[in-house]
């Protein structure tokens, strides 16, 4: 049977054009809009460009255009749309991202700071400059080259002859830590930013809050003005439970000032005890245990009762028989056997200046203790009204 002549043509598909596509890609070649030109263009300017044109290492993020992203298109037949970005001798980075929100793009720069391939492109010229400063001191090591017995002849022929003073103090069980206020930093383990200088600055809060009360936070921030200003560094003993012991676990948290420094411009100047006991009365900071010697008879007492205690003796003993023979004791506000405990690690002696002991005299009496123990009993009462309701 012949079929009618209106069906004798064979059947194609033809794609009908989209009217949702960009019309830059369609076949019909219509112009695109102003407003979209512009879009697109205001778009492209917040990526990134590689240098030199180089390819993207990265997925492209697809911009969207109208209501249907170009990502999602497929490409138009016989048609290839290629765009080649314009070199800028600039330091970019390798990919190719997205917009992203202002403040993520803040941190990007930050961190862009210290990438390698940012600083193997830095060049050094004449107005190149770079600053750093490092304000942790502390005293030398101690002189132990020397045979015990002719460090102890030499002290007592200098005591004797009256060109030196003793000093002995305790050695708390603890680790050096280094506090320079807030711009200074804060120092421990021959290093910064670790647990140990995080612990130190919690424990250093906590005892200005024990000392000085309602007045802690003003107080703390006037010391930290005062280190700035004065470019000064504290050296302390921390003693913590949680960074480790010397055969006995401390009862309490505390830090204990051994030093304290002057940076100035040059050599560093440290503070003799006397100025210490003063410096640290003034702001309320822990001191240690301290015992002058300025006779020959203080000072052969010492060693005697050293060489009669130094296997056996306890915090208790030990501290007892220096009150006895010394010529000066100055109790610490710290009480080693309350907060550490009666084992004792050790004791620190060294020779000063002669005078030591007539300066020492004029700090106790100008510089009289701090009224301690009304603020540290309403520090505990503050303590356990918050923790216990």
């Amino acid at each position: 049977m012949q079929r009618r002549g209106g069906y004798n043509k064979e059947k194609k598909w033809q794609v009908r054009p989209s009217t949702n596509r960009a019309s830059g890609l369609s076949s019909s070649g219509e112009a695109v809009s102003s407003a979209t030109t512009e879009a697109i263009t205001n778009r492209l300017n917040t990526l990134n460009i590689t240098e030199s044109g180089a390819q993207s290492s990265g997925p492209v993020a697809s911009l969207p255009f109208g209501s249907v992203d170009l990502a999602s298109q497929s490409p138009v037949q016989h048609q290839k749309v290629i765009w080649k970005p314009k070199s800028y001798g600039t330091v970019s980075a390798p990919t190719v991202e997205a917009e992203k929100p202002p403040n993520e793009q803040k941190n990007v720069q930050l961190s862009k700071l210290f990438k390698g391939n940012l600083l193997e492109n830095f060049t050094v010229d004449n107005s190149t400059f770079s600053r750093t400063q490092v304000r942790a001191t502390f005293y030398p090591k101690f002189e132990n080259e020397k045979s015990d017995q002719e460090i102890r002849t030499r002290m007592i022929e200098m005591v004797s002859k009256g060109l030196a003073t003793m000093e002995v103090s305790l050695k708390h069980s603890g680790s050096l830590f280094m506090y320079a206020g807030h711009e200074g930093g804060a120092y421990a383990k021959n290093s910064f930013g670790n647990v140990y200088t995080a612990v130190g600055v919690f424990v250093l809060g906590r005892m200005f809050r024990e000392t000085w009360g309602t007045q802690a936070s003003k107080k703390q921030a006037e010391f930290n003005e005062f280190l700035e200003r004065s470019r000064m560094c504290i050296s302390m003993e921390l003693v913590t439970a949680v960074l480790g012991d010397h055969g006995q676990r401390p009862r309490d948290d505390y830090a204990v000032v051994t030093a304290v420094t002057e940076l100035g411009n040059g050599k560093p100047k440290f503070y003799s005890t006397p100025d210490v006991i003063a410096f640290c009365r003034k702001w309320r900071l822990p001191t240690n245990h301290v015992w002058l010697f300025s006779t020959r008879k203080s000072v052969t007492s010492f060693f005697a009762a050293f060489d009669a205690l130094c296997e056996e003796g306890t915090a208790t003993s030990v501290c007892q028989a220096l009150d006895e023979v010394a010529d000066i004791s100055v109790p610490g506000s710290k009480d080693h056997i309350k907060v550490q405990g009666e084992i004792l690690e050790g004791l620190v002696a060294r020779v000063v200046k002669r005078e030591s002991s007539e300066h020492m005299e004029r700090v106790l009496r100008d510089f009289p203790p701090p009224p301690l123990e009304s603020v540290r009993r309403l520090f505990y009462l503050w303590c356990d009204f918050h923790l216990n309701g």
